[in-house]
């Protein structure tokens, strides 16, 4: 873990889980339907700047939901 780690835009290291179907609805269109869950694994952060210093840790956890509707057009 990286003590030095600025709080404007902390990071870490992630686990990423995705998934996603497709059903036909007739033969030339499509609908399809994807998840991703996106773990942060937590990280510490200390930056020193004028108002002082800025110390502690975070976690991170996001949700991606996506839907599209597929036509073919031959």
């Amino acid at each position: 873990m990286n003590s030095n780690r600025s709080f404007r835009l902390p990071d870490s290291d992630r686990l990423w889980l995705s998934t996603g179907l497709s059903y036909a609805v007739t033969k030339q269109s499509t609908i399809d339907v994807g998840y991703s869950f996106l773990h942060g694994l937590g990280s510490t952060i200390g930056n020193f700047t004028l108002n002082g210093p800025f110390t502690g840790t975070f976690t991170s956890n996001t949700s991606i939901v996506s839907v599209a509707y597929r036509v073919n057009f031959d």
